[in-house]
């Protein structure tokens, strides 16, 4: 929008030198050369500049996070990122610019002298030459940095959404205005609204831009609380802050008792068996290692992981497929329940045959079901899990969990385990999400800094959108100046038709961010869905009152200027 919106002002102040150009023998071709070579010149110059403030900004996260990251972080200059960086650049200006680079086409010798009105035919074809060249642009684009065409696409069709949604407010505006019109309003307020929908109006771009900031903006702040949220589970009552690895079975009794004497519970009790996959489909895994055409990851062939079992889902899982078998007895084939992440990452289905290695014992399975984990939540999550009555006699340790309310109740349980139980091995959970909200603010502190980078350049895009519509406004004002209308009067039709703008941009940017983030909430991050109310209502106050102070200024030359200079084209 920026990039776009910067070069149709540049080209729209050219119109006469191309015409004169023209006048002079210059093909269209080489008049569209010469400013595409500008284009060119200019992207890669800002591309550059921002190139460098990007390398002087990073140099200071490192030193920002190093209290709290646990290894060292070093600031380091990559070339193939710097040439990637400065092509993208170079290469989005030239793509974004498209549009009002081939209006240079349409240029007539005749706007040396009067200027000519918009062909909508000509708009029409240009709009369908350059609207897929951007999509693909983006595409392309987002493919680069994700890596995954799915995931690309969805990002693709978001944006087309959200810009369809936000043009769809913004004609419904228009429509609600012409079918409700005001009539007994005063003058200046009725020829403001009849502003938002006179012929040549700007309504649907300065919508759009206003919205699409908005949007942006609020939905950067909204990701950050729920991001941070995430940590709050600690502060639970239910949810355990102590956890007891390596328990065996001879001292559950006795740990217990000793966590029981500080007066808490022991909240969870679970079994866990370390295994190895010995084959998959009577396959076995030292073959599946020499195929690199499988699909399976190396990992899982090599790794030993730790397992458990259980009679019953936690809040922590989701059944998405497949039956789940929550107890069995003594079966020859024991059906186990796989992590969708686990299920990818061995490239498994439902109904396969996994054998298992548990200290020298070839266990046979059948994959039964396939669940949702989600990691986020402070449970015990296990990628394999088997039934209840399956495993119960196979070699295990116990995980036990407990809270302890306060530090020094959690340090002195922690100090006592570990003198009567030198085997157990406790972890204060307490710290550990200590010092993960601490990073995580550090990463709202930069989250700020991009809603705000993101808030300067939304302005300079309204900058542009708004100086865009100053041309078509000229002789309006000075017409109108000429039958009557005082500098006052004038002053506030801009008042009234820009906040209008301002509020329904806003307004629906803010909307539509809300329904965003709830959607990154619920699918992507898998935390509640939390709203800060201070910015969602600031932004939309702070843009709307910035929208009317851009607006009027832009137009003090035009309410100043005497409608004799105007008409004249001084």
């Amino acid at each position: 929008l920026g990039i776009a919106s910067a070069t149709n002002i540049y080209i729209k102040e050219k119109k006469k030198s191309i015409a004169v150009l023209k006048c002079i023998g210059l093909t269209r071709k080489q008049t569209f050369l010469i400013y595409l070579f500008q284009i060119i010149f200019i992207g890669f110059l800002g591309s550059l500049l921002g190139t460098l403030l990007g390398i002087g900004f990073q140099q200071f996260f490192p030193i920002l996070l190093s209290d709290f990251l646990p290894v060292d972080v070093s600031f380091e200059i990559i070339p193939k990122v710097i040439v990637l960086g400065l092509t993208i650049g170079a290469i989005m200006s030239v793509v974004f610019s498209l549009y009002p680079l081939l209006s240079t086409w349409f240029v007539t010798p005749n706007e040396v002298l009067r200027n000519q009105g918009t062909n909508r035919k000509k708009n029409n074809t240009l709009f369908f030459i350059v609207g897929p060249t951007i999509a693909l642009t983006v595409f392309l684009f987002s493919y680069l940095l994700l890596g995954e065409f799915l995931y690309s696409l969805a990002f693709l069709m978001g944006i087309l959404l959200v810009f369809g949604l936000i043009r769809l407010i913004a004609g419904a505006f228009i429509i609600l205005i012409k079918n409700s019109f005001p009539k007994t309003w005063n003058f200046a307020s009725r020829q403001g609204l009849s502003n938002l929908f006179r012929p040549g109006n700007q309504t649907v771009t300065l919508i759009l831009c206003i919205g699409v900031g908005v949007f942006l903006i609020n939905t950067l702040y909204l990701a950050k609380d729920a991001l941070i949220s995430s940590t709050s589970f600690q502060k639970s009552t239910e949810v355990p802050n102590i956890l007891l690895l390596d328990v065996q079975k001879e001292i559950i009794d006795s740990v217990s008792n000793t966590i029981e004497s500080f007066n808490q519970p022991v909240i969870d009790e679970i079994p866990v068996i370390a295994m190895k996959i010995y084959s998959i489909n009577g396959v076995r895994a030292a073959e599946l290692k020499t195929d690199s055409l499988n699909g399976i990851k190396d990992w899982v062939l090599e790794g030993q992981f730790r397992s458990s079992y259980r009679d019953s889902l936690i809040s922590s899982e989701a059944l998405i497929d497949g039956e789940w078998i929550g107890k069995v007895d003594n079966p020859d084939v024991i059906p186990i329940s796989l992590d969708i992440g686990f299920k990818k990452d061995a490239n498994l289905e439902l109904g396969d045959k996994v054998t298992f290695n548990i200290q020298g014992v070839l266990i046979d399975t059948e994959i039964k079901s396939i669940r949702r984990i989600e990691w986020s939540q402070m449970k015990m999550n296990f990628s394999v899990l088997f039934p209840a009555g399956s495993l119960n006699d196979a070699p295990q340790t116990n995980v036990l969990t407990t809270r302890a309310p306060t530090d020094s109740i959690a340090a002195k349980m922690q100090q006592t385990l570990v003198m009567d139980h030198p085997s157990v091995t406790v972890i204060d959970v307490r710290s550990v999400m200590k010092l993960v909200e601490n990073i995580l603010s550090k990463i709202a502190w930069v989250i700020n800094f991009l809603a705000l980078f993101s808030i300067l350049t939304g302005f300079i895009v309204l900058i542009g959108a708004v100086r865009t519509s100053k041309y078509k406004r000229l002789k309006e004002n000075a017409m109108l100046r000429t039958i009557g209308a005082t500098s006052k009067q004038i002053f506030n039709m801009t008042t009234v038709e820009y906040i209008l703008l301002g509020a329904i941009g806003t307004l629906s940017g803010t909307a539509l961010s809300l329904v965003g983030a709830y959607l990154l909430s619920t699918y992507s991050f898998r935390t509640p869905f939390v709203v800060s109310w201070l910015p969602v209502l600031m932004v939309p106050i702070t843009v709307t009152f910035a929208v009317a102070i851009i607006g009027i200024v832009n137009n003090i030359q035009i309410i100043k200027t005497s409608p004799k200079e105007i008409l004249r084209g001084v």
